[in-house]
Protein backbone atom coordinates (compact mmCIF):
# COMPACT_ATOMS: atom_id res chain seq x y z
CA UNK A 1 0.00 0.00 0.00
CA UNK A 2 1.25 3.33 -0.94
CA UNK A 3 1.71 6.09 2.07
CA UNK A 4 2.06 10.27 1.42
CA UNK A 5 2.56 12.64 3.76
CA UNK A 6 0.07 14.83 5.35
CA UNK A 7 0.00 18.75 4.55
CA UNK A 8 -0.87 19.07 7.87
CA UNK A 9 1.58 16.54 9.63
CA UNK A 10 4.40 16.34 7.67
CA UNK A 11 6.43 14.11 10.19
CA UNK A 12 3.79 11.07 10.02
CA UNK A 13 3.14 8.70 7.48
CA UNK A 14 -0.51 9.05 6.66
CA UNK A 15 -2.10 5.78 5.74
CA UNK A 16 -5.31 7.29 4.21
CA UNK A 17 -6.26 8.42 0.65
CA UNK A 18 -3.23 9.24 -1.05
CA UNK A 19 -2.64 13.44 -1.16
CA UNK A 20 -2.49 15.34 -3.94
CA UNK A 21 0.91 16.26 -3.13
CA UNK A 22 4.36 13.58 -3.69
CA UNK A 23 3.79 10.25 -3.14
CA UNK A 24 5.49 8.68 -0.18
CA UNK A 25 7.54 6.25 -2.02
CA UNK A 26 11.54 6.80 -1.27
CA UNK A 27 12.94 9.66 -4.15
CA UNK A 28 14.18 7.97 -6.89
CA UNK A 29 15.94 9.18 -9.97
CA UNK A 30 15.18 9.19 -13.82
CA UNK A 31 17.80 8.93 -16.72
CA UNK A 32 17.42 10.72 -19.35
CA UNK A 33 19.26 11.04 -22.56
CA UNK A 34 17.91 14.74 -23.13
CA UNK A 35 16.71 16.27 -19.58
CA UNK A 36 13.18 16.84 -20.28
CA UNK A 37 12.01 20.82 -20.76
CA UNK A 38 9.68 21.97 -18.04
CA UNK A 39 7.24 24.74 -17.90
CA UNK A 40 6.10 26.79 -15.17
CA UNK A 41 4.66 24.72 -11.91
CA UNK A 42 5.13 21.53 -13.00
CA UNK A 43 6.87 18.42 -11.14
CA UNK A 44 9.95 16.34 -12.29
CA UNK A 45 11.60 13.39 -10.52
CA UNK A 46 15.32 13.77 -9.92
CA UNK A 47 17.55 13.24 -12.86
CA UNK A 48 20.59 11.34 -12.65
CA UNK A 49 22.73 10.30 -15.26
CA UNK A 50 23.90 6.78 -16.80
CA UNK A 51 25.65 5.64 -13.08
CA UNK A 52 22.65 6.57 -11.43
CA UNK A 53 25.11 9.69 -9.94
CA UNK A 54 22.52 13.10 -9.47
CA UNK A 55 23.08 15.66 -11.97
CA UNK A 56 23.57 19.07 -10.46
CA UNK A 57 23.77 21.95 -13.03
CA UNK A 58 24.79 25.34 -12.20
CA UNK A 59 21.90 27.82 -13.06
CA UNK A 60 23.21 29.72 -16.56
CA UNK A 61 24.12 33.18 -16.11
CA UNK A 62 21.60 35.74 -17.35
CA UNK A 63 24.21 38.28 -17.74
CA UNK A 64 27.67 38.03 -18.81
CA UNK A 65 30.78 38.26 -16.38
CA UNK A 66 31.56 41.74 -14.95
CA UNK A 67 33.74 43.85 -16.37
CA UNK A 68 36.46 46.36 -13.97
CA UNK A 69 34.22 48.26 -12.32
CA UNK A 70 30.76 46.89 -12.57
CA UNK A 71 28.59 46.96 -9.28
CA UNK A 72 26.11 44.10 -10.20
CA UNK A 73 28.06 41.17 -8.06
CA UNK A 74 25.28 39.21 -7.92
CA UNK A 75 26.60 37.57 -11.25
CA UNK A 76 30.43 38.19 -10.50
CA UNK A 77 31.68 34.79 -10.63
CA UNK A 78 35.78 36.04 -10.04
CA UNK A 79 35.14 35.99 -6.37
CA UNK A 80 36.59 39.44 -6.41
CA UNK A 81 33.72 41.79 -5.70
CA UNK A 82 33.41 43.52 -2.45
CA UNK A 83 36.43 43.55 -1.40
CA UNK A 84 37.48 46.69 -2.10
CA UNK A 85 34.54 49.36 -2.96
CA UNK A 86 35.07 53.58 -2.61
CA UNK A 87 31.32 54.01 -2.59
CA UNK A 88 31.96 54.53 -6.73
CA UNK A 89 34.16 52.26 -7.80
CA UNK A 90 34.34 48.67 -7.51
CA UNK A 91 37.69 46.15 -8.19
CA UNK A 92 39.74 48.63 -6.56
CA UNK A 93 41.68 46.08 -5.76
CA UNK A 94 43.25 45.68 -8.86
CA UNK A 95 46.67 47.26 -9.73
CA UNK A 96 47.49 49.63 -12.22
CA UNK A 97 50.25 48.52 -13.76
CA UNK A 98 49.84 47.66 -17.50
CA UNK A 99 52.86 44.96 -17.55
CA UNK A 100 55.45 43.49 -15.14
CA UNK A 101 59.18 43.83 -15.55
CA UNK A 102 61.96 40.91 -14.43
CA UNK A 103 63.83 43.13 -12.35
CA UNK A 104 67.72 43.52 -13.25
CA UNK A 105 70.31 44.23 -11.42
CA UNK A 106 73.96 46.49 -13.02
CA UNK A 107 77.15 45.98 -11.18
CA UNK A 108 78.41 48.77 -9.38
CA UNK A 109 81.67 48.54 -7.44
CA UNK A 110 81.86 52.17 -6.02
CA UNK A 111 80.86 53.04 -2.48
CA UNK A 112 77.71 55.28 -3.80
CA UNK A 113 74.81 54.60 -5.42
CA UNK A 114 74.06 56.06 -8.69
CA UNK A 115 72.10 59.84 -8.05
CA UNK A 116 68.35 59.54 -8.95
CA UNK A 117 65.85 62.08 -9.81
CA UNK A 118 62.00 62.23 -7.87
CA UNK A 119 59.86 59.70 -9.53
CA UNK A 120 62.34 57.42 -11.69
CA UNK A 121 63.15 53.99 -12.07
CA UNK A 122 66.45 52.81 -11.10
CA UNK A 123 68.39 49.89 -11.95
CA UNK A 124 68.79 47.05 -8.92
CA UNK A 125 72.53 47.62 -7.52
CA UNK A 126 74.93 44.81 -7.19
CA UNK A 127 78.38 44.07 -5.91
CA UNK A 128 80.80 42.27 -7.68
CA UNK A 129 79.65 38.62 -6.72
CA UNK A 130 75.75 39.87 -8.14
CA UNK A 131 74.70 39.54 -4.73
CA UNK A 132 71.56 42.79 -4.68
CA UNK A 133 72.88 45.70 -2.10
CA UNK A 134 70.69 47.28 0.39
CA UNK A 135 72.04 49.79 1.51
CA UNK A 136 71.30 53.64 2.85
CA UNK A 137 71.05 55.70 0.35
CA UNK A 138 74.12 57.88 -0.57
CA UNK A 139 72.70 60.53 -3.27
CA UNK A 140 75.70 62.31 -3.56
CA UNK A 141 78.85 61.48 -5.47
CA UNK A 142 82.68 61.96 -4.56
CA UNK A 143 82.86 65.60 -3.48
CA UNK A 144 86.26 67.28 -2.96
CA UNK A 145 87.54 70.13 -1.49
CA UNK A 146 90.77 71.12 -1.57
CA UNK A 147 91.57 74.34 -0.04
CA UNK A 148 94.51 76.16 1.67
CA UNK A 149 93.98 76.20 5.85
CA UNK A 150 94.11 79.78 5.51
CA UNK A 151 91.05 80.38 3.80
CA UNK A 152 89.30 78.51 6.74
CA UNK A 153 86.86 77.17 4.45
CA UNK A 154 84.28 74.57 5.70
CA UNK A 155 83.90 71.37 3.92
CA UNK A 156 80.40 71.47 4.12
CA UNK A 157 78.10 73.60 6.39
CA UNK A 158 75.64 70.97 7.07
CA UNK A 159 74.88 67.05 8.01
CA UNK A 160 77.26 65.31 5.99
CA UNK A 161 78.66 61.41 6.06
CA UNK A 162 82.19 61.50 5.28
CA UNK A 163 84.29 58.90 4.18
CA UNK A 164 87.60 60.31 4.26
CA UNK A 165 89.82 63.10 4.56
CA UNK A 166 93.22 63.63 3.51
CA UNK A 167 96.16 66.52 4.21
CA UNK A 168 98.96 67.32 2.41
CA UNK A 169 101.53 69.59 4.28
CA UNK A 170 104.18 72.10 2.60
CA UNK A 171 105.00 73.51 5.26
CA UNK A 172 106.30 73.52 9.29
CA UNK A 173 104.71 70.21 11.33
CA UNK A 174 101.49 70.58 12.24
CA UNK A 175 98.23 68.43 13.69
CA UNK A 176 95.46 68.14 11.30
CA UNK A 177 91.73 68.96 13.30
CA UNK A 178 88.82 68.09 11.67
CA UNK A 179 85.52 69.52 13.70
CA UNK A 180 81.94 68.47 13.56
CA UNK A 181 81.08 72.15 12.78
CA UNK A 182 79.69 74.68 9.89
CA UNK A 183 82.69 77.18 10.55
CA UNK A 184 86.52 76.71 12.06
CA UNK A 185 85.78 77.17 15.99
CA UNK A 186 88.04 79.40 18.06
CA UNK A 187 91.28 78.23 19.65
CA UNK A 188 90.80 76.57 22.39
CA UNK A 189 88.10 73.97 21.02
CA UNK A 190 88.79 70.23 20.99
CA UNK A 191 88.74 68.51 17.90
CA UNK A 192 85.66 66.23 17.17
CA UNK A 193 87.58 63.26 16.01
CA UNK A 194 91.36 62.49 17.10
CA UNK A 195 93.73 65.37 15.47
CA UNK A 196 96.43 63.67 13.20
CA UNK A 197 99.88 64.67 13.36
CA UNK A 198 101.22 65.95 9.86
CA UNK A 199 105.20 66.10 9.06
CA UNK A 200 107.02 68.81 7.34
CA UNK A 201 106.50 68.27 4.14
CA UNK A 202 104.07 65.69 4.67
CA UNK A 203 100.48 63.92 4.22
CA UNK A 204 97.73 61.64 6.69
CA UNK A 205 94.67 61.77 6.79
CA UNK A 206 91.16 59.80 8.04
CA UNK A 207 89.63 57.15 6.67
CA UNK A 208 85.96 56.83 8.08
CA UNK A 209 85.09 53.42 6.38
CA UNK A 210 82.98 52.76 3.74
CA UNK A 211 79.94 53.84 5.35
CA UNK A 212 81.46 56.71 6.44
CA UNK A 213 81.10 59.31 9.91
CA UNK A 214 78.35 61.39 10.29
CA UNK A 215 79.18 65.28 10.76
CA UNK A 216 75.26 66.45 12.12
CA UNK A 217 76.57 69.99 11.51
CA UNK A 218 78.67 70.52 8.86
CA UNK A 219 82.72 69.73 8.42
CA UNK A 220 85.38 71.84 9.07
CA UNK A 221 89.07 71.47 9.81
CA UNK A 222 92.21 73.63 10.85
CA UNK A 223 96.16 73.47 11.20
CA UNK A 224 96.99 73.12 14.86
CA UNK A 225 100.52 73.95 16.42
CA UNK A 226 98.67 71.65 19.28
CA UNK A 227 97.10 68.53 20.13
CA UNK A 228 94.42 68.75 22.45
CA UNK A 229 92.66 71.96 21.68
CA UNK A 230 92.99 74.03 18.34
CA UNK A 231 95.55 76.96 17.99
CA UNK A 232 94.90 77.62 14.48
CA UNK A 233 98.00 78.34 12.61
CA UNK A 234 96.51 79.63 9.84
CA UNK A 235 99.12 78.31 7.41
CA UNK A 236 98.31 77.91 3.11
CA UNK A 237 100.28 75.31 2.87
CA UNK A 238 97.92 72.95 4.14
CA UNK A 239 95.70 71.16 1.72
CA UNK A 240 92.92 69.14 2.87
CA UNK A 241 90.43 67.17 0.74
CA UNK A 242 87.68 65.66 1.88
CA UNK A 243 85.18 62.63 0.18
CA UNK A 244 81.52 63.26 1.34
CA UNK A 245 79.19 60.44 0.54
CA UNK A 246 75.81 62.53 1.99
Amino acid sequence: MLHSYSPNSPAVLNPSAPSNLLSSELPVGIYNTTPPTLTNGQVAPFQVDSSGNLKVAIAGILTSLLADNTATPSVQFNGSFGMVYDGTNWDMARGGLATVATPVGVANSLPLAFDATNNTYDALQLNEQDSLLIEHKRSQSYAMNAVPAASAAPVATASKKVRSVYGSNGGAACWLMIFDAAAVPADGTAPSVPPVYIGANGYAGYDFGTYGRVFANGVSWAASSTFATLTNLGTATLFVEAEVLA
